[in-house]
């Protein structure tokens, strides 16, 4: 009885260790204060590892963003 509560702890864990790690994509535009698009910024997520530059519009799209 033991085994099958350990297990179905387990189990569990694992499951929403899963639910936790899902991936998004993340876009939007990069203006400066006069609401011109800044071309070439850089954007950074948090955990550093992902990075985008801006194109000429000022826009950009970072995929798999946890």
């Amino acid at each position: 009885m033991k085994i099958k509560t350990l297990l179905l702890l387990l189990f569990i864990l694992v499951s929403s260790a899963g639910f936790a790690q899902q991936k998004i994509t993340v876009k939007g535009t990069v203006t400066d204060d006069d609401g011109g698009s800044l071309i070439g910024a850089t954007i950074v997520e948090k955990s550093g590892k992902n990075a985008v530059i801006t194109n000429i519009d000022g826009k950009f799209v970072m995929e798999g963003v946890t």
